[in-house]
């Protein structure tokens, strides 16, 4: 695998699929009342991006056996832009579902796109 090609044509891609797909994601902040309650934050971030889960499997030892489970990790792939994106901890939701952010990576380190790696509140 070598570079990606032309990373305008990337961007232009990324933002064409975003522009068809996509949807706004509000990310809120968490932060404690005087009561040292966690509440939300009326600081908030929106950003359009595209919501999607990977898989993976884990696997399940316990005393009667072992089994192999298929977990998903939801993400929300968007454009990289500056003093616009969510920050660690951030709360968004998706779907009646409640996530926090619990990871960003520059995908292919081009600065082009950011996956934010989520995790759902139960």
């Amino acid at each position: 695998m070598g570079k990606l090609a032309n990373p305008m044509f990337q961007i232009h891609k990324i933002q064409q699929l975003i522009r068809v797909n996509g949807e706004l994601f509000t990310f809120q902040k968490v932060e404690q009342n005087e009561y040292k309650e966690n509440v939300l934050s009326k600081d908030f971030v929106s950003i359009e991006g595209i919501f999607h889960e990977q898989y993976t499997q884990i696997s399940v030892n316990n005393v009667s056996g072992a089994r192999i489970e298929r977990v998903p990790f939801p993400s929300i792939l968007v454009i990289t832009k500056e003093g616009y994106m969510p920050d660690l901890y951030d709360i968004t939701t998706h779907g009646g579902k409640r996530y926090k952010v619990v990871g960003l990576k520059d995908v292919s380190n081009l600065g082009i796109a950011t996956e934010i790696s989520l995790e759902e509140i139960v």
